[in-house]
């Protein structure tokens, strides 16, 4: 009686999750009007469809993820006017290791209303009733739809409508800078401006700064490797390596462009509470004759430069940046 039931019980769990992976293998297809690729095709298959291809952008670049943005979609969605699809087409696409992992819509505060509960009578209707979880810290609620190795969610925000489909199987990062780290150097950092402005001139290694500090911890999780316009090279999608190391007292990280030679073009001073240190730092500005740049709207950040350097100071998020001047 017991293995009947068993057995009965593996068949309706099997039968469930191969229900599940039908409706999900087509999603795109059925919300998106995508039937030419699916979840896990490649980048280069993908750009090798000459229709999808002249409407797929290269948009931005970190560790072992692409974005890429895909214009000229038709939304399927309930209580859309045909009017509507002209504010939004654009379909951000994900890809882990050259593999599509994500598709994005983001849509507008201006119609979310419209359409969220429309949205989630038909997801629900399609997909199963979907699991609600309070998100408190962006005061809102987040719908999750399983769908085999695919998870559909649903989140609304002030600033509009989020439709996520992606992929569960996370691909692993490899290379030197996600490894979990420890050590323990001399302790001889200093936090001023004039030892930071010393290391910068001197081109030092990763190596030999972690020789200067005290007891120090990193971890793969929060270093990473950014691709962004290299000022000093003129090229465009470099990469930027930032590895973060964790103190006693306060968090510091570092950038070096070049993975080979590892020399620190940038520190950053992180959760300094010490407001001491924040009036010596201001006196080393003005004593090296920085200038304050005009603010940016919208941002925290104080900048101050000379003819060498780069400060960023963000007093209400307890950080400090130091790097090398551009060179146009």
């Amino acid at each position: 009686m017991l293995n009947w039931a068993l057995g009965i019980f593996l068949l309706v769990v099997i039968t469930t999750g191969a229900n599940a992976q039908q409706r999900s293998d087509s999603f795109l297809a059925d919300v998106f009007a995508i039937n030419s690729f699916k979840m896990n095709s490649t980048l280069q298959d993908i750009q090798n469809d000459k229709q999808v291809a002249e409407n797929l952008s290269f948009y931005d670049k970190e560790d072992n993820r692409a974005s890429y943005r895909l214009t000229g979609q038709q939304i399927n969605l309930p209580g859309l006017k045909p009017l509507d699809h002209l504010g939004f087409d654009t379909l951000e696409l994900t890809f882990e290791n050259n593999k599509l992992h994500d598709v994005a819509l983001y849509m507008p505060a201006s119609i979310k209303d419209v359409i969220f509960a429309k949205t989630c009578d038909q997801f629900n209707g399609k997909y199963g009733r979907a699991v609600i979880i309070d998100q408190k810290k962006n005061n809102s609620k987040k719908y999750v739809w399983n769908l085999g190795t695919n998870e559909l969610s649903l989140n609304s925000y002030p600033e509009g409508l989020v439709v996520h489909y992606g992929s569960k199987i996370l691909n692993k990062k490899t290379g030197w800078i996600y490894s979990d780290r420890k050590g323990k150097g001399s302790g001889t950092i200093q936090l001023n401006l004039p030892y930071f402005e010393k290391l910068l001139s001197q081109k030092l290694t990763i190596e030999s700064f972690e020789k200067c500090l005290p007891l120090w911890e990193t971890t793969g999780l929060q270093n990473h490797v950014f691709y962004r316009y290299n000022f000093n090279t003129r090229v465009d999608n470099s990469p930027f390596f930032s590895l973060t190391y964790s103190l006693n007292n306060y968090g510091i990280s570092v950038t070096a462009e070049d993975t080979t030679s590892k020399i620190i073009t940038e520190f950053e001073l992180k959760k300094i509470k010490d407001n001491n240190f924040w009036t010596q730092f201001e006196k080393d500005l003005d004593n090296s004759h920085y200038i304050k740049r005009p603010k940016i709207k919208y941002s925290s950040n104080i900048i101050y430069s000379n003819h060498k350097f780069l400060v960023f100071l963000d007093k209400e998020d307890s950080r400090i940046s130091i790097m090398n001047d551009f060179k146009f």
